[in-house]
């Protein structure tokens, strides 16, 4: 059976289609799988295998954790449901890939980009468990078996049970108000208590990466511009065929990105603009090879990342409009 694609999101966010339509453009060949609730059900209907979480939220793993939760807050952050969702989605993955059969997927936050056939880079990570975003704090990637996924959320359980380990959380919130415990904390216990063979997923392999973050510098060129006026990223390059690449600044050279994670909160129009750009590995019915791009280096060239302002304030009104009077 071929590794899935396994996202989980609640509400229907708008960078969400985005996202999605990357994943099925560049792997026809997997699953691609929502794992939702009502509000984007409607992916369903686009080429999206969509499931609703509430029906994978049952079990003895799941019960233990609904009962022995605590939000655990310096007091500056308050989400407590959101808090809760990124512990609990791995019960719900957990239970959905033990009913469905299923021992291998990837899995990415739902503001990834996916640029690439996912079957060509397994190989890369066999030797592993499972690959990490979030600088080594958090399982995401490829997991390579269903154990690993069942030891974590076991081991949730079991933390929340142990009350040394919740006294020193709660310590260390009490001086980092801004601090939650939260499943990153879980999953750097359960890699060391267990070791857990991984590897991080922005390792440049081959001249290529998983990037980790894209408003994270990770030793690449930045882009000069201030998006909006407070947000930074990477500067993103393409060769005109569709690749995308990042400026590693040690080793002065280019390094293709095979998705592109658009964690905090970048604007749509940068979801757009680069899946438009990598989109056109697609025209020819084959992806191009980085080879060629790489030793032509002076085709790859910057991606435009400006966006004039009026056009971003006609965009955000006309979204405030669209979610009041349901426009399409």
């Amino acid at each position: 059976m071929k590794a899935p694609i396994i996202f989980i999101h609640f509400s229907n966010s708008s960078y969400l289609k985005y996202t999605l339509r990357s994943a099925r453009l560049f792997n026809p060949d997997k699953r691609v799988i929502l794992l939702g609730d009502p509000s984007n059900a409607h992916f369903g209907r686009k080429g999206i295998e969509h499931h609703c979480f509430e029906d994978y939220a049952e079990g003895e793993e799941i019960a233990v954790f609904e009962r022995v939760f605590q939000f655990i807050t310096g007091g500056d952050y308050l989400n407590e449901y959101k808090t809760k969702f990124f512990f609990r989605r791995w019960f719900i993955i957990y239970n959905f890939i033990r009913a469905q059969g299923i021992d291998r997927f990837w899995t990415f936050d739902s503001d990834n980009l996916i640029l690439t056939a996912l079957s060509l880079q397994e190989p890369k990570f066999g030797d592993y468990d499972c690959t990490e975003q979030c600088n080594g704090k958090c399982m995401n990637g490829l997991i390579n078996n269903r154990g690993v996924v069942c030891g974590y959320v076991n081991k949730i359980n079991e933390l929340f049970q142990r009350e040394s380990y919740l006294k020193e959380r709660r310590e260390h919130v009490s001086i980092y108000k801004r601090h939650i415990f939260n499943e990153m904390d879980a999953y750097m216990v359960y890699k060391e208590e267990e070791a857990v063979r991984s590897i991080a997923l922005n390792t440049i392999i081959e001249g290529e990466t998983f990037d980790h973050c894209v408003s994270s510098p990770d030793e690449m060129k930045m882009c000069p511009l201030v998006i909006r006026k407070k947000k930074r990223m990477k500067q993103i390059y393409t060769d005109g065929r569709g690749l995308l690449f990042t400026y590693h600044l040690p080793t002065k050279q280019f390094v293709k990105l095979n998705t592109a994670n658009m964690s905090w909160q970048l604007p749509d129009f940068i979801y757009r603009r680069l899946l438009r750009q990598a989109e056109r590995q697609l025209s020819n019915g084959a992806m191009p090879k980085a080879t060629a791009s790489l030793e032509n280096q002076g085709s790859i060239k910057p991606v435009n990342m400006y966006e004039i302002p009026i056009v971003g304030k006609v965009r955000r009104i006309y979204r405030k409009l669209q979610k009041r009077f349901s426009l399409p």
